[in-house]
């Protein structure tokens, strides 16, 4: 029993990681410079169980063409992450927990507008079920 779960995580786990993610999602009605570099890797996060959270290192990356003061932001509740001044590259990590897939955004400091965004996907590997489980001493 344990090795077909092993062999279904196995399988869950190559094909997310044989999925090819854009480095720059772009949301509908917002349009962003496709000369700014910005991605997350990993782009997917798998938990064992569905409502459970994720964990996991996030590797932000990113890059301009000019020197900016740029600051790092995750979109849903506008949390303030890290800022640079004067910067036009950066490599930096956190420290990923959720139940849900996460945006985050480069937002330029002077005008407060988002230059680009990526995203953090969250999948697991077993659906969960509703059933109740009753425990009987005898």
């Amino acid at each position: 029993m344990y090795f077909k779960h092993y062999l279904y995580f196995i399988a869950v786990t190559l094909s997310i990681l044989s999925q090819t993610s854009r480095a720059n999602n772009i949301d509908d009605n917002q349009t962003f410079d496709t000369a700014i570099q910005f991605n997350a890797q990993p782009a997917n996060c798998v938990a064992l169980t569905q409502g459970r959270k994720c964990f996991a290192r996030i590797k932000f990356y990113w890059k301009v063409e000019q020197a900016d003061n740029i600051c790092l932001v995750r979109k849903d509740n506008n949390y303030l992450i890290q800022c640079w001044k004067n910067i036009n590259e950066v490599s930096t990590s956190i420290e990923f927990e959720s139940d849900k897939k996460v945006v985050y955004q480069l937002i330029q400091q002077q005008t407060r507008q988002a230059i680009a965004e990526t995203t953090v996907n969250v999948s697991w590997v077993h659906k969960s079920t509703p059933r109740k489980r009753r425990w009987r001493l005898f």
